[in-house]
């Protein structure tokens, strides 16, 4: 189902900080406190309007048709709803599709769901912003905008509705609770005066907007805290607002559904069509890929700019595309990170299946981690789609991190995606680099005998949810369950 709901307030702000203590061992799963400050009726009748189409498949929603009376006010005093709002629009005015634009289509509501993924304890409201009883519910949650603290706003192709909110919060001057804000497809037309109305805005997410950059929104820099970017594979970074950010900020660059070629017929961005101007070392924290084909890093991400330097870069996470590129995507990374002039604690990449190149991709993997950059690296992330049976793979993997200088620093290693691993190869391991702490495996692995000894090389078996963390998609981890 579209919608999921985020479950306990303590979970979620354990999870929506950086994930610095990744939650790896199977009995640290969160308990989902029951909502009841939410009746079982008011829930259904929230969610009444989340059912597909039957008469018409290509339409993924039903626009909400009727609400409780009641309903206003058990919202308005209810803090499970209020202290987050989410409202989040998927157009969906066109009627007739082809197969291929309705998985565009479903991949953008996936999309957008994944976005408002960051935003604390929320409700996500996920309507077709043109009916008129979608833009009713919006107006009512307008009403109490004073009382919000962090929302996700995204509304597709309507500009009036977008002017609703943007007039409603110039008319109030301020909104002193706001703390976290992500727009989602954003129209250029954002009144400069809207930004002055956030004095305690610390963190912000933009997606699906940097065609059309929100004006103004250079005014907040200084005060974040947190800077996300959610681009799509023509997207340029708004180099011109991660230069502005100051040292305290932390910026990620999320591409979602990168393609591997980028469009060179996109005009440049009025924000940043003056480089000189703009400082050679951005300050990113992390870089995130979705689908990685090994072309887009750095020159193609930035095209048709000169990259800058990230010296203060310190997580990657790649999700490699296609078996072929695989070996391709690490020579590109390998290139690419000494530019960057940074020092990475954090690599996380997923490989498809490996088994034709595994000699290849191995010699490029160990390359990589041979890197100066390298060095400081504490945590590794290998997550790969094993062949069932292929029963030496862990072995292999676990082999090529024997010798000292991969990662000399490394203190977590997780191999993810194999169905077995021999205790002989994990005392192996741990006599060879005595620094690594801990080995975190799939909860779901066979360990061959002989077991491993007590060497000191701790071995996590983790939960498929204790996963989660790790999708590239999303830039914090978020407890979810189904209505």
């Amino acid at each position: 189902m579209l919608f999921k709901l985020m479950a306990t307030s303590t979970a979620a702000r354990e999870l929506a900080s950086p994930p610095t203590r990744p939650p790896l061992s199977s009995d640290m799963s969160l308990q989902r406190a029951a909502t009841s400050s939410l009746p079982a009726d008011v829930l259904r009748e929230i969610f009444a309007y989340l059912m597909p189409g039957k008469n018409d498949p290509a339409n993924p929603l039903v626009p909400l048709t009727t609400i409780c009376r009641a309903w206003r006010e058990i919202l308005l005093n209810s803090p499970l709803l209020w202290r987050n709002i989410v409202i989040s629009s998927i157009n969906t005015g066109w009627r007739y599709r082809t197969e291929l634009e309705e998985t565009k289509l479903a991949a953008k509501t996936c999309y957008h769901l994944a976005a408002a993924a960051k935003v604390r304890m929320s409700v996500h409201f996920v309507m077709n912003g043109s009916v008129g009883r979608g833009v009713d519910v919006l107006e009512m949650l307008l009403a109490e905008l004073p009382r919000w603290t962090d929302a996700v706003v995204g509304i597709d192709a309507q500009v009036k509705t977008w002017y609703s909110l943007t007039t409603r919060v110039v008319d109030l001057k301020a909104l002193p609770a706001l703390r976290c804000l992500t727009l989602i497809s954003p129209p250029a037309e954002f009144p400069p005066a809207f930004w002055s109305c956030l004095p305690a805005l610390t963190e912000l997410s933009l997606a699906h907007c940097f065609k059309n950059f929100p004006c103004g929104a250079l005014a907040v820099a200084k005060q974040l805290e947190e800077f996300t970017a959610y681009l799509e594979s023509e997207d340029v970074p708004p180099l011109a607002l991660l230069a502005a950010l100051t040292p305290k900020a932390r910026a990620t660059i999320t591409r979602v559904h990168s393609r591997g070629y980028m469009d060179r017929s996109l005009p440049a961005q009025h924000l940043t069509d003056d480089l000189d101007a703009i400082s050679p070392s951005i300050l990113v924290w992390e870089l995130r890929f979705g689908n990685f084909s090994g072309e887009d890093f750095m020159d193609r991400l930035f095209h048709p700019y000169r990259p800058p330097k990230f010296t203060q870069l310190r997580r990657i996470s790649i999700v490699v595309s296609d078996t072929r590129n695989s070996p391709l995507a690490l020579q590109e990374l390998r290139t690419s990170i000494p530019r960057c002039e940074c020092m990475l604690e954090y690599l996380y990449i997923r490989f498809p299946r490996y088994e034709t190149r595994e000699a290849l991709l191995l010699a490029e993997l160990g390359l990589l981690l041979r890197l100066p950059a390298m060095k400081q690296l504490s945590e590794l992330h290998i997550h790969v789609s094993a062949t069932p049976g292929h029963v030496n793979g862990t072995d292999i993997f676990l082999n090529s991190f024997f010798p000292p200088l991969i990662a000399p620093g490394l203190r977590m290693l997780a191999l993810r995606g194999f169905e077995r691993i021999r205790g002989q190869r994990i005392d192996a391991l741990a006599r060879a680099r005595p620094s690594i702490e801990q080995l975190c495996v799939d909860s779901s692995i066979v360990l061959e005998q002989p077991a491993p000894v007590d060497t000191g090389l701790k071995l996590r078996l983790v939960d498929p949810s204790g996963w989660d963390h790790f999708q590239v998609e999303i830039p914090s981890k978020i407890l979810l369950w189904e209505v």
